[in-house]
């Protein structure tokens, strides 16, 4: 179904095979109060109940084990109320593999991505004796992904975040050239040598 945009709302729908995702943004002009809380839950059972309605057109089945409303705004929102069902609020979920949280949006995402780079990376020491060709391709199919999957993250993190995934590109380039303390050569001179962009 279309996704209302007016004065008042600006809402997206994205779907992919049989993930369906809602984002549902009231916009207000003055301060958020009671009466803006009210109209905010009106509108997110709306757009709910557009979606089941065009599921049950289709004959769509929703698997509700995996429906989740995740608020980002109001620090208390109104109870969302489906069918004579109130729908819990989460504070934490999951968009094709992309950790959302309600305070810091991606953060848990980034430690994540950093965590498993760093422990693949650590696999990859005993390897050290190969030729740097190899290792530029070890680091960019087992190392990158890691780092970069998935790419939303990456274009909205901040300076902070981003610099836990630089520096783990940093010491897979240490790895790869086989350099060790005390270091002299710039790590951008490294990055150019060997074709790697930074993050």
């Amino acid at each position: 179904p279309e996704p209302t945009k007016n004065n008042h709302q600006k809402n997206f729908a994205m779907q992919y095979a049989d993930d369906f995702t809602q984002i549902i943004i009231s916009k207000f002009n003055s301060t958020i109060i009671q009466a803006s809380r009210n109209q905010h839950k009106i509108n997110v059972e709306e757009e709910i109940m557009k979606q089941n309605e065009f599921e049950k057109r289709w004959k769509i089945k929703t698997n509700v084990s995996k429906f989740t409303i995740i608020n980002i705004g109001f620090y208390i929102a109104p109870t969302i109320v489906i069918n004579n069902t109130p729908i819990p609020y989460v504070t934490h979920t999951k968009l094709l593999g992309l950790q959302l949280t309600r305070h810091n949006f991606y953060v848990k995402q980034i430690q994540q991505n950093t965590i498993r780079a760093r422990t693949e990376l650590k696999k990859l020491q005993r390897f050290r004796a190969l030729k740097t060709k190899l290792k530029v391709r070890l680091y960019k199919a087992l190392i990158l992904p890691l780092l970069t999957y998935p790419v939303v993250p990456l274009n909205i993190s901040s300076k902070t975040q981003i610099k836990k995934l630089q520096t783990i590109q940093n010491n897979a380039i240490r790895w790869i050239t086989n350099e060790h303390y005390p270091i002299r050569c710039p790590i951008a001179l490294r990055q150019e040598q060997l074709k790697i962009e930074p993050l």
